[in-house]
């Protein structure tokens, strides 16, 4: 056979499942998203291994690349499973693996990487997995780990933050937080500040987050670096601006000498009625970010 196609498949991007067409060739293996007509294709050659695991409430395929890239696609039923496997053996020559995912509910194991992929495992087998392409910031204190994640507009449920208590060993030649922050590092999604900023504002007050920041502009986004926290906002993310917001709560700042206009208030995509806005440890429903 020379090629097969499944009209409902699920991939999963960004903590989210999205239906689109999937079509394998002899060659290649092409997604098309039903949403955005957004073609992804995956080159025979360029794969690494294909398993056979749960994929949400269905059967789904992860596709390991060379480079370290990991897709997965759901949609597939139990009988899909020797088709499959005949057809990436004969085309591709692969063999289709089962995985079995670890079903314990345990929150201590050993999280090992792969490529671009972080993964937790309990008792030799997996219990979740992460690409760490969807990580957007990655920082420790003492013994734990925090990763934040880009979030997906597209899903009513997002992943928002994870952490990792890492237990030191006092006979170990290296530092394993240091170590796993470093390949969380190495193959995150994270902005990252190159050159000069265009403009830097020092010390300026802001009501949402709360405190006081070096706000600088770089070309394509905005930071704002506190003495606690440090935020990136991509300015494609900001929807409008304003300099004359009328700010209610003007009494929380010393100077109250300050008019209304003296406020800048920005507008972003990520802030909505039903959901909070993260800054960090910070979690607050206003709908701007206000900056004095």
């Amino acid at each position: 056979m020379d090629f097969l196609e499944y009209p409902e498949i699920l991939k999963e991007e960004k903590g989210g499942l999205i239906p689109g067409r999937l079509k394998l060739t002899n060659q290649t293996i092409i997604f098309k998203s039903n949403k955005t007509g957004k073609v992804d294709q995956i080159q025979s050659a360029e794969i690494e291994s294909i398993k056979w695991l749960r994929v949400a409430a269905t059967q789904g395929l992860r596709i390991m690349l060379l480079s370290g890239t990991m897709y997965r696609f759901g949609g597939f039923n139990d009988n899909d499973h020797d088709k499959l496997g005949n057809f990436f053996k004969t085309n591709y020559e692969k063999e289709l693996k089962n995985k079995d995912m670890c079903l314990k509910g345990w929150n201590w194991g050993t999280a090992k990487f792969q490529g671009s992929v972080l993964s937790f495992d309990v008792d030799k087998s997996t219990a979740f997995e992460i690409p760490l392409t969807n990580v957007s910031h990655c920082t420790s204190a003492k013994n734990e780990v925090t990763l934040e994640f880009h979030q997906n507009d597209d899903v009513p449920v997002s992943l928002m933050e994870l952490r990792f208590h890492v237990p030191t060993d006092p006979n170990a030649t290296g530092d394993a937080i240091e170590a796993f922050v470093e390949n969380v590092l190495s193959k995150a999604s994270i902005i990252q500040a190159t050159g000069d900023a265009i403009v830097t504002f020092k010390e300026l007050q802001c009501l949402t987050p709360r405190g006081r920041y070096d706000i600088k502009v770089f070309p394509s986004f905005i930071q704002l670096h506190g003495k606690t926290f440090d935020y990136k906002i991509p300015l494609t993310s900001i929807l409008s601006g304003t300099s004359t917001y009328e700010c209610p709560n003007i009494r929380v700042f010393r100077d109250t000498s300050r008019r209304a206009s003296d406020f800048l208030l920005l507008v972003t995509s990520e802030i909505r009625d039903t959901s909070p806005v993260r800054f960090g440890s910070l979690v607050t429903r206003s709908r701007a970010i206000t900056i004095s």
